[in-house]
């Protein structure tokens, strides 16, 4: 039977279980995107439950900054 784990320690061992996949998975995270803007990295704790991490990158379309910064 397992016990029921202290929230605290709960919640610390999910934050380093987050920090952890973060590290494994960075070069995915960052992408390959050329003209990357920004990366938003959300995670949500609740105690009893799974972490989740959301990630979102922002970046400029190739076309756009190309096409408008050539010379005339």
């Amino acid at each position: 039977m397992r016990t029921k784990e202290d929230p605290r320690e709960e919640g610390i061992r999910q934050i380093k279980e987050i920090g952890e996949s973060l590290i494994l998975n960075a070069e995915s995270i960052v992408g390959t995107e050329k003209y990357l803007c920004s990366i938003c990295i959300r995670a949500e704790i609740n105690p009893g439950d799974i972490p989740k991490i959301d990630i979102s990158r922002t970046f400029f379309p190739e076309g756009c900054l190309e096409k408008n910064n050539k010379p005339e």
